[in-house]
């Protein structure tokens, strides 16, 4: 078995103007970025887009919505998807280094159990700024077992 972890292109859009939210020609524009790699698609199994966290709980309705989209945009290359979640905030923004509140997390996780085939949850860094306010790190950080997030991943039932 094959994968490849990019179709379909991110669009990172500011909370309220996800895909399908974003004007017509802009959606039609993200597609045709996505028809572009339809070649590479072909050549694999299954698809790991990456459904990283921009913006805290407050827009939860808004990571469903670009879940949603990015995980119905890599089934229209007719392949499974198992997108990627990370249990902190995506490095790139202001809320680098937090962890994904817990009732946020199970909100990530049972979207994806209603419209993806299964998902990997990417992590082992703690990321933090460093010197340089555009610069981000990432730092090994020891397993917490009881982390907040991870806690709630195993309390979620498998079926």
């Amino acid at each position: 078995m094959a994968g490849f972890g990019a179709p379909p292109s991110g669009r990172f859009s500011a909370p309220g103007d996800t895909q399908r939210d974003c004007v017509e020609q802009q959606y039609q524009a993200w597609q045709q970025a996505n028809d572009f790699l339809k070649p590479l698609a072909d050549k694999v199994d299954v698809l790991f887009p990456s459904l990283y966290t921009f913006y805290d709980q407050t827009h939860v309705n808004d990571w469903v919505r670009y879940a949603k989209g990015n995980i119905e945009e890599a089934h229209r290359y007719g392949k499974p998807a198992y997108p990627f979640l990370f249990m902190e905030y995506d490095p790139g923004t202001t809320l680098i280094g937090q962890q994904i509140p817990e009732d946020y997390w199970r909100v990530q996780l049972q979207t994806l159990r209603t419209y993806a085939e299964g998902l990997v949850i990417w992590g082992g860094a703690h990321y933090s700024l460093v010197g340089d306010p555009a610069v981000s790190q990432g730092v090994i950080v020891p397993w917490d077992e009881n982390a907040p997030w991870w806690i709630a991943t195993k309390q979620f039932p498998l079926s």
